[in-house]
């Protein structure tokens, strides 16, 4: 499996996951007050916060790489026009960083 296809098998397992974290997180809310309930609420979040941030990470990483190509006559690919003003503003900046 390439890596863009794991990313987004574990894009979208985490994002159940953070689903059901919340989900478990309102049950021990609305749950009586009790020890029981607190180590239920406590998991739940830690779950919540861990698989949250996963899934921010995840999400930056398909979004970095998921920048889509132009098909040119010939089979030749070219970059979309976004990540060609990129690469030209970053050009320009060590042009610049050169000179001064």
């Amino acid at each position: 499996m390439r890596a863009q296809g794991r990313a987004q098998v574990s894009f979208w397992t985490l994002t159940a996951v953070v689903i059901l974290a919340v989900g478990l997180t309102a049950r021990a809310l609305a749950a009586p007050a009790g020890p029981g309930s607190d180590i239920v609420l406590v998991a739940s979040l830690l779950l919540l916060a861990a698989s949250a941030f996963l899934l921010t990470r995840v999400m930056r990483a398909l979004l970095r790489t998921g920048t889509p190509t132009r098909a040119q006559p010939g089979g030749q690919t070219q970059p979309s026009p976004r990540t060609a003003r990129s690469s030209r503003r970053r050009s320009r900046r060590q042009d610049h960083a050169a000179r001064g």
